[in-house]
């Protein structure tokens, strides 16, 4: 991205390593050159939680008085949610984004931006997106940190590599080399080192759960980036070839359920007046099981109780026009919480154990919040476990926007 000098506040999105915080960093760089006794401050997410009214009302001073010219708001997605029970902190953290004095630049980083209200959203100047490099710059990331590679076969194909680690991030790509010069121990690091390190990096994800990430980086950024050629980027490494249409891989999204196909027609804007500004759609598990059971037309209300291993089971469901079993783990507003963790579906997670249980090839977990990448990461390895048994196994995340655009597109609220 061309740097801009330009004074303003940023909201600087993108996923984990793909370069948020080098950018800020260059940017704070290039004000520090052209502008002697510039003064910048870092703020992190644990420091301003240890007492978060103090740590900002400190903060106020030196930003309004001009001592401090530059400020970066690491995750503020992240922050945001985490000062839900500090109503002042929040209002405090608001009136510096949106008080910045002439001359300032401000950057924040939001991971998941769309868990941010609209209005904090569009409190910033510019919106940026990044996301996971395309294979160009996989290649130039390569190129610059195989120089710190010791001991490099100069046979190593970078470019086959570069080709070989779509959804890479930038930190992930430099872990690689990292880990192939560890298995090389002090020898030639060859393309078997690299290649056994490209598939250790590349359990830690899946492409579907990074094509879901860039499918609502794109309908965040399509409403609020201020660089529209960024989307077409990303829209560009979200292209497959075509295919008889029915999803691929184990993950779905709420709308690849025939009988759920008219989310497709609600964005998450459409539904923003619904969530609190954490994401969260007060409304109670027996509403929503209600709703879906009306959707999907169940002829009876399966009632609570605490040994069951699913909270609805139904047959009427179709993927691509195959039908299929479904079981549901659903999650309301007496969880009391805004994130559904692990320990939060029962006993160790015995909850979704016990969901993989039912007689079923779709596993649906559903929550009026936001669902924590752990227990995301749970239910898609319970799948694959399923699947290298010869079972058929596919499963879909519904969070509390997408339990909103649900209930909106079926007229359920």
């Amino acid at each position: 991205m061309k740097m801009m000098l330009t004074a303003g506040t940023y909201l600087v999105c993108g996923p984990k390593d793909c370069g948020k915080s080098t950018l800020t960093e260059a940017a704070f760089g290039e004000f520090e050159k052209e502008l002697p006794g510039w003064m910048s401050v870092r703020l992190k997410h644990d420091g301003i939680l240890k007492n978060p009214d103090r740590n900002l009302d400190e903060l106020k001073e030196p930003l309004e008085t001009g001592l401090v010219q530059g400020l970066l708001i690491e995750d503020i997605d992240d922050l945001l949610r985490d000062l839900e029970n500090y109503p002042a902190a929040r209002s405090t953290l608001r009136q510096i984004i949106r008080g910045r004095q002439e001359g300032q630049i401000l950057f924040a980083t939001a991971r998941s931006p769309w868990k941010m209200a609209s209005h904090l959203v569009q409190d910033f100047d510019h919106v940026w997106c990044l996301f996971y490099p395309d294979e160009p710059a996989r290649l130039d990331i390569l190129k610059i940190h195989s120089q710190k590679v010791r001991f490099l076969d100069p046979q190593v194909d970078l470019a086959g590599l570069a080709t070989a680690t779509k959804w890479f991030s930038g930190g992930e790509l430099e872990w690689t080399l990292t880990l192939a010069e560890s298995y090389a121990q002090n020898q030639v690091v060859r393309s078997d080192h690299l290649q056994m390190a490209c598939e250790k990096v590349g359990q830690r994800f899946s492409s579907e759960t990074r094509r879901a990430e860039g499918r609502r980086f794109i309908e965040f950024s399509r409403r609020y980036c201020t660089a529209q050629d960024q989307v077409s980027g990303l829209e560009e490494m979200l292209v497959e070839p075509a295919s008889s249409g029915e999803p691929r891989g184990p993950r779905l999204f709420v709308e690849d359920i025939d009988e759920f196909s008219k989310v497709k027609e609600i964005l998450a804007a459409d539904v923003s007046s619904h969530l609190n500004e954490c994401g969260f759609l007060d409304i109670s598990e027996d509403r929503v099981q209600e709703a879906i059971e009306e959707i999907l037309s169940v002829p009876y209300h399966k009632k609570d109780w605490g040994g069951e291993i699913n909270d609805l089971y139904s047959a009427n469901v179709h993927v691509a026009g195959h039908r299929t079993t479904a079981a549901f783990l659903l999650k309301g507003n007496g969880l009391r919480k805004t994130q559904l963790q692990i320990k939060d579906c029962g006993k160790n997670g015995d909850q979704i154990v016990r969901l993989f249980d039912s007689p079923a090839d779709l596993f649906v977990v559903q929550f009026v919040g936001n669902i924590a990448e752990n227990v995301i990461r749970d239910v898609e390895s319970k799948t694959e476990l399923r699947n290298r048994e010869g079972k058929t196994a596919r499963y879909v995340i519904i969070d509390g926007q997408d339990t909103a655009r649900l209930l909106a597109a079926y007229g359920k609220f």
